[in-house]
């Protein structure tokens, strides 16, 4: 296992997630990640807004259902 020097002579464990390489990783999908929307925004709007709409809202929807269940489940006539 990879360990780093501290200025203060403290030996830690070495992350290989600190490495620039995986910053750099990170950098390029953001990019393309970035593009893509922009692209798809100027292609179709529409499309794009429901889709974002969708991919926000149904996790939402989703947790909202379950604390509905686990708050309220034991006052329902049924199970939910």
């Amino acid at each position: 296992m990879d360990t780093l020097q501290t200025t203060t002579g403290v030996t830690i464990p070495a992350i290989h997630s600190l490495h620039p390489s995986r910053f750099a990783q990170v950098g390029i999908v953001a990019v393309i990640a970035a593009l893509v929307t922009i692209i798809g925004v100027s292609v179709a709007p529409i499309v794009t807004f429901v889709l974002m709409i969708s991919a926000f809202g149904l996790p939402h929807v989703i947790y909202e259902l379950r604390y509905c269940d686990e708050r309220f489940s034991s006052r329902a006539s049924r199970p939910l």
